[in-house]
């Protein structure tokens, strides 16, 4: 477990005399610096000493950047030694939770996050670490790659998705309208961030309306909440 300025801590789960949890150690990562919001644990198979904790920082300050540690999950007298960290990526949201967990598959660790490129536009980013390369460690990490630029939409409509009929979408907006939404391009270029189940709240951008009047969807997102006080403005 973590939390915002506070020490990584694990629990032991003790079930006598009654269920009880006492503390198993803390990392030694000092109070003040933040040692991750979520984090993951990756082990070599059952191979002693291999267990890692791994933990994504959150930025609170300027630059906004996050941190990757790994953490020895086998402590030193109640202590988890940090083996590792390096920079992984930013968060330009500083106000806002970075829920940002550390991927591990196959001997590397994905950290996805955001940035403001120099137009003000938001940007993801996903940066991977992994064993050291024959030319040595650098402490950055092997691969490093960010999204392209979203292309600006004309129109925006935001719903509750009561129907599906193939690539045909039905939204019944904010203000009880329904609005047809044409998912086809969406799927067929993977710009659709979220099953679409009936019930979901989703938020379609698009320039292209259709002589159907179905909106032809650029990309689909999952809309904030359901009661429509957080979904963007209709365009």
């Amino acid at each position: 477990m973590t939390s915002q300025g506070n020490l990584l801590h694990t629990f032991h789960v003790n079930l006598l005399p009654s269920p009880n949890l006492s503390v198993a150690g803390t990392s030694n990562i000092t109070s003040g610096q933040d040692p991750g919001f979520f984090t993951s644990v990756s082990s070599n198979g059952t191979a002693p000493g291999s267990a890692i904790i791994w933990a994504v920082s959150r930025p609170s300050s300027s630059p906004p950047t996050v941190t990757l540690y790994a953490f020895n999950a086998l402590s030193s007298g109640g202590t988890y030694q940090n083996l590792f960290s390096s920079v992984a990526g930013s968060w330009p949201h500083t106000g806002m939770n970075a829920n940002i967990v550390p991927v591990v598959s196959n001997s590397q660790v994905y950290v996805a996050s955001a940035f403001l490129d120099s137009s003000g536009n938001v940007r993801g980013q996903l940066n991977v670490f992994g064993v050291c390369p024959k030319s040595g460690c650098t402490g950055k990490p092997l691969i490093s790659s960010v999204s392209p630029l979203s292309v600006s939409s004309d129109h925006v409509v935001s719903g509750i998705l009561i129907e599906t009929n193939g690539t045909i979408l039905t939204l019944k907006t904010r203000n009880g309208k329904i609005s047809l939404v044409d998912a086809s391009q969406a799927l067929k270029n993977e710009q659709i961030g979220t099953p679409l189940i009936v019930g979901v709240s989703l938020t379609v951008s698009g320039s292209t309306v259709e002589a159907t009047g179905a909106l032809l969807a650029d990309s689909i997102a999952r809309a904030r909440g359901s009661s429509g006080d957080l979904w963007p403005a209709d365009k």
